[in-house]
């Protein structure tokens, strides 16, 4: 009778500690890791990027700033290894003032009309040289013509002087007289040197 008697504690002992046992043990509430949702929060990041933090698509950039997608407005500086020019102002529908600068200047071909385009441009180089040996200056057109000073047979009111010699630092500054056709929104393209030519395409207006 001892032994039975002495078993119904030990048998009572253990079933206490299988109970303590098992309620030590927290459920494991934690949820899974939404993946789906991580992955959307993935695609509204790189969408943000593409499109700008306001929603709306960035533009992408036009071009080299000076390049005829991207060109200089006028005032700003080209400069080359030997010169500096400016576009200063330009000045559409001139005919009446080219017409009254020389009674010998021939009109515009027919649908053209006159710009006068007023330029500096200062030598920098270390010997001498004349601005129409170191700088081009063209009107390129909407469509890819290209038309020079020389297919205007005209001189121009304050006319640039191409053949003045400069030295280190000196300056022409005065207007080119190019025909152009009417309406057209074309640009200014300056070149610079003789033959490591920088270019530079200029908005006329």
């Amino acid at each position: 009778m001892k032994s039975s008697t002495a078993a119904i504690p030990l048998a009572a002992a253990l079933l206490t500690l299988g109970a303590c046992g098992l309620g030590s043990e927290e459920p494991d509430t934690e949820a899974p890791a939404d993946t789906a949702t991580a992955d959307e929060a993935a695609e509204e990041a790189a969408d943000e990027t593409a499109d700008g933090p306001d929603g709306e698509a960035e533009v992408e950039p036009a071009g080299e700033r000076g390049s005829r997608a991207n060109p200089l407005a006028l005032g700003e500086s080209i400069e080359g290894s030997d010169w500096v020019v400016i576009i200063n102002e330009v000045q559409f529908g001139a005919d009446e003032q080219v017409a009254a600068e020389n009674q010998f200047n021939e009109p515009p071909p027919e649908g053209h009309s006159f710009v006068l385009i007023d330029v500096s441009a200062t030598y920098t180089g270390t010997d001498s040289e004349m601005p129409m040996l170191g700088t081009d200056i063209a009107w390129v057109t909407s469509s890819g013509e290209t038309l020079g000073s020389s297919d205007a047979f005209a001189v121009a009111p304050d006319a640039f002087d191409t053949t003045r010699e400069l030295y280190e630092g000196g300056s022409e500054t005065g207007n080119l007289v190019i025909a152009v056709p009417e309406d057209d929104e074309g640009l200014i393209r300056v070149r610079l040197g003789m033959f490591e030519r920088e270019e530079a395409f200029v908005a006329p207006r």
